[in-house]
């Protein structure tokens, strides 16, 4: 029969996480595997983190940012980087557009009243006007979910990219961190799932860095990112 190997064991019992082991020996071989497999994706040192941190904690850690008046100078500066090839677009797409009514991804949806341009098309679009006007390329870094990732793919394959070169769009996707109750305790969706959220806009960065997007942007010689978010 499967067990649970060592470490996850070991982890399991520092994040006092073992009751979700409840129904283990109900579970046939497969399960068990499956089981397994969810375990070890899960970054229990981010998670014993987020746990350890209560909401007056990050309160107090968050501060305003410094105000920066922006003049003429910063705006030459802004279209020089464009210009040399130094900026990038970064995207977080990863939600579904179920409250607008609207079945599929939410940059799929058609935002502008008059011609239903897609939110992507829109953003694209502009991407693609920047770049001939400043005569440079400009990629474009799109983080979906696991649950749009395919057909945000097939969306932008299908419409051609609105005009931009496949190459130039980095697509990658958001991490998931388990749901817990309001005792910090996992929440499991069967007897051999854990229920899972994605880890929101603030884990951005580290999705860039496990895909090997902060890579490819070092190589385009990519210095600042133009955030947009769906």
């Amino acid at each position: 029969m499967i067990s649970i190997p060592s470490k996850l064991q070991e982890q399991l019992a520092e994040s006092k996480q073992e009751h979700i082991l409840t129904f283990w020996e109900e579970l046939n071989a497969e399960e068990r595997m499956d089981f397994i497999i969810q375990l070890e994706s899960i970054d229990f040192e981010l998670f014993a983190v987020l746990q350890n941190q209560s909401s007056d904690e990050q309160a107090k850690s968050i501060e305003p940012c410094e105000l920066i008046r922006l003049d003429d100078t910063f705006r030459k500066q802004g279209i020089a980087s464009i210009q040399n090839g130094e900026l990038a677009v970064l995207t977080v797409a990863g939600g579904q557009g179920t409250r607008l009514g609207w079945s599929g991804p939410k940059g799929t949806f058609p935002a502008t009243p008059i011609s239903g341009k897609s939110l992507f098309q829109v953003i694209a679009e502009q991407i693609v006007f920047a770049s001939n006007k400043h005569n440079t390329t400009i990629p474009w870094y799109i983080m979906t979910s696991i649950e749009n990732d395919a057909a945000t793919r097939s969306f932008l394959l299908d419409n051609n990219c609105f005009g931009l070169d496949r190459t130039d769009i980095f697509i990658f996707k958001q991490n998931e961190i388990p749901a817990v109750d309001a005792n910090g305790n996992m929440l499991l969706v069967t007897k051999n799932k854990i229920a899972m959220n994605p880890d929101g806009h603030g884990g951005v960065i580290t999705a860039l860095q496990q895909s090997g997007g902060l890579d490819e942007m070092v190589t385009r010689g990519v210095k600042y990112l133009s955030y947009v978010q769906i």
